[in-house]
């Protein structure tokens, strides 16, 4: 018996008990929703976990570019003072 995925684990726990989930293959199809469930949850979690850290990619990544153009201007101004009397 397939569960509709849009019931809650309390809900499908309900369900998986009145269905019988303690005959083997009611167990096995309980357990096998519970897993999937699980996995989907830890599946979303690593997927907004590697936008996070493409984010912090980004900013940093210009962080870099701001901090090597100051450094360029910098060492042009050095350049320029000493060439200056």
């Amino acid at each position: 018996m397939p569960y509709p995925p849009d019931m809650t684990d309390d809900e499908l726990d309900a369900a998986a008990r009145h269905a019988g989930a303690s005959t083997s293959w009611g167990a096995g199809s309980y357990l096998e929703e519970i897993n999937r469930r699980a996995v989907d949850r830890q599946t979303r979690q690593s997927i907004l976990l590697a936008e996070d850290v493409r984010r912090l990619t980004d900013q940093i990544r210009w962080l870099t570019v701001a901090a090597v153009l100051a450094a360029i201007a910098g060492g042009a101004a050095a350049i320029i003072a000493l060439v200056r009397p």
